[in-house]
């Protein structure tokens, strides 16, 4: 009985080594090293309230600079939104395909020689809906 004892014990401080090491414990710099930062949708939160931002601040570059607005859009919220797109395909796959269709008019607009009359509506409701589909993931949505 006492050998078997000794070996889970061995087997357990083994088994935490390598998790420590595997996780990046044990630095050798003498930092501890920060934890994974948690995610929104599978999205780190900082850049859901960019996403979010960035969409506001392109839906009022719009309405005078679509040059900005288009910049502000692909830098800030372009990606965000796909991620947030595939978290939700678990939760409300139509919820997903109002998003992106959202997200390809806007797109759409902000490509066109000249954009169309309704691209500051059309960004608005891509604000409205990336709002409704963070508050579907059960994540409180930024404002703008």
């Amino acid at each position: 009985m006492r050998p078997r004892r000794s070996f889970t014990a061995l087997a357990a401080v083994a088994v935490g080594l390598l998790a420590a090491t595997a996780c990046g414990g044990g630095g050798g710099d003498g930092e501890a090293e920060s934890p994974p930062e948690s995610t929104v949708a599978g999205v780190p939160p900082r850049e859901v309230d960019e996403a979010v931002g960035g969409l506001c601040e392109a839906r009022e570059e719009a309405e005078t600079d679509v040059k900005s607005a288009r910049a502000t859009f692909y830098d800030r919220s372009h990606e965000p939104l796909h991620g947030i797109a595939r978290a939700l395909e678990a939760v409300d796959r139509a919820m997903v395909a109002r998003l992106l269709q959202a997200k390809e008019k806007v797109e759409a607009g902000l490509a066109a020689p000249t954009p169309p009359a309704s691209l500051t509506a059309d960004l608005d409701v891509l604000v409205q809906v990336t709002r409704a589909s963070l508050a579907r993931l059960s994540v409180a949505p930024p404002s703008c």
